[in-house]
């Protein structure tokens, strides 16, 4: 059959095309999420060095050499899984909060979705805030990461800190950035030492924090 002029032949052919691609990236990012999540379970029950990726590979139901379809070795899938995670994380972060036009309320649903994320993600938590410090300085790609992204998260706050400075509704001394980095320090060491390290999630302790925090933030005739 002669498809090279414009007849319903040649159209079906590159709809079909289209689909194909189209189905072929679906798939690919369905495969490579259910990779993401057990590499998630596997390192954080066995570790990053005593895990493989045999491990990973079993634990998603798949071949070893399925694996290397898509990543080249363990680091390969630890560093996209941070970066993908990441940007989840500041996607989710910055649609939870953007509705809030009043900045104290702005302040403490950024918060709250912290505390969330931590408690409804406490494996991938582990491998990111605890895990990873043992390899953490041993591979500088990961290490750029973690400066590039505690940067982000800590000017984001900053913004948000500085913005109420201007307009009165918080009263504190210094930059507004290194108070952001005290703060989101102070939630997130909580939060491992319980959560992590203790495996419970102590709410009302945690409520306690976010209060004191912005309590503290208040300008006085907030």
């Amino acid at each position: 059959m002669n498809c090279h002029s414009m007849n319903g032949c040649s159209f079906t052919g590159v709809i079909m095309d289209r689909n194909v691609l189209k189905y072929s990236k679906d798939s690919r990012e369905e495969k490579k999420e259910l990779i993401y999540n057990s590499a998630i379970k596997v390192l954080s029950q066995k570790g990053f060095h005593e895990a493989t990726v045999h491990d990973i590979a079993k634990e998603a139901g798949l071949a070893s050499g399925t694996i290397y379809l898509y990543f080249k070795n363990k680091e390969d899938i630890l560093i996209s899984l941070f970066n993908k995670k990441w940007n989840d994380f500041f996607i989710d972060l910055n649609s939870a909060t953007e509705k809030y036009a009043n900045l104290i309320q702005k302040m403490e649903a950024r918060l709250n979705y912290i505390v969330n994320y931590f408690k409804e993600n406490s494996d991938l938590v582990n491998i990111m805030f605890i895990e990873s410090y043992h390899f953490l300085f041993l591979e500088p790609e990961i290490l750029e990461m973690f400066y590039k992204e505690w940067d982000y998260i800590s000017s984001t706050f900053g913004q948000i800190l500085e913005e109420g400075r201007k307009e009165k509704i918080f009263s504190y001394e210094g930059s507004s950035v290194s108070v952001a980095k005290v703060i989101f320090g102070v939630v997130e060491s909580f939060l491992k030492q319980n959560l992590i390290h203790n495996g419970k999630f102590p709410e009302d302790d945690i409520n306690t924090i976010i209060k004191f925090v912005l309590n503290g933030l208040k300008a006085k005739e907030w």
